[in-house]
C-alpha cells in the first residue's frame, strides 16, 4: 500500500504513525495517570484510618488509685464483717458508708445529686460532701486530709473522722492491723482511751 502513494503522502502517513506509537508509550498516557490516582487515593485512605484508629482510643479512668486494706474492726469488743473491702487511700482508711452506718447504729442520708451525706447518731451529726474536704461536726467546720469518694460504685468515708464526729473512741493497733471503736457507755474503759465515767460498768475490765 506504501508503494503505491507518492512521496508526499508516504512521509505524512509514517510521521503520523510515529507520533500515534509514541503517545502510547508516553509516561503521562491514561492508563500510568489512572494507576498513580488509585495509589494516592489509597495511601490517603491509610493515613485516614490510622488518625481515626489513634483518636478513637478508650478515655484512662479516672477512679482513684487506692489499695485493699488489711485492717481488722472492732466495735464495742465486736468484729465487724464488711462486705466491701476497706480500702487504704493517701494513708487514710476508707470505709462503705452503708455498711459502717449499720454497723454503728447510725443512720444516715445520701444526696447524689448535692452529694451531701450525713449521718447521725444519738445527739451527734457529721456532714460530708463527695469529694469535698470540708466535713461539719454537729455544724461546725473541719478540714479532712482525704475527701470521700465512689469506688466501684460504692460510696467511701474515712473511717477516723466518722467516728470522731459520731462521738466514739478509737484506738489503733498497728501490730495486729486492728482498730477498735468504743461509745461512751462504760466507764473507765481499759481499751478506749477517751472513754469517760457512766452509769453502766465496763464490761472489757471484768
Amino acid at each position: 500500500m506504501l508503494k503505491r502513494l507518492n512521496g508526499k503522502k508516504r512521509f505524512y502517513l509514517l510521521s503520523l504513525l510515529s507520533v500515534t506509537a509514541c503517545s502510547n508509550l508516553s509516561p503521562s498516557g491514561g492508563s500510568s495517570s489512572s494507576s498513580s490516582s488509585k495509589s494516592s487515593s489509597s495511601s490517603s485512605s491509610k493515613n485516614s484510618s490510622s488518625r481515626s484508629s489513634k483518636g478513637s482510643s478508650a478515655p484512662k479512668s479516672t477512679e482513684p488509685t487506692y489499695k485493699k486494706s488489711k485492717l481488722s474492726v472492732f466495735i464495742n469488743g465486736k468484729r465487724a464483717d464488711f462486705n466491701s473491702d476497706l480500702i487504704i487511700y493517701q494513708n487514710t482508711n476508707m470505709v462503705p458508708l452503708r455498711e459502717i452506718a449499720d454497723l454503728l447504729g447510725a443512720t444516715f442520708s445520701y444526696d447524689p445529686s448535692s452529694g451531701v451525706i450525713s449521718v447521725s447518731k444519738n445527739n451527734n451529726k457529721v456532714t460530708f460532701t463527695m469529694g469535698s474536704k470540708k466535713v461539719y461536726y454537729n455544724g461546725e467546720a473541719e478540714t479532712l486530709n482525704v475527701a470521700p469518694m465512689i469506688v466501684k460504685g460504692v460510696a467511701y468515708v474515712p473511717l477516723q473522722s466518722l467516728v470522731k464526729g459520731l462521738g466514739a473512741s478509737l484506738k489503733a493497733d498497728s501490730s495486729n492491723q486492728t482498730l477498735s471503736i468504743c461509745f461512751f457507755i462504760y466507764s473507765f474503759c481499759k481499751i478506749c482511751p477517751l472513754s469517760r465515767q457512766s452509769e453502766l460498768p465496763c464490761r472489757f475490765t471484768k
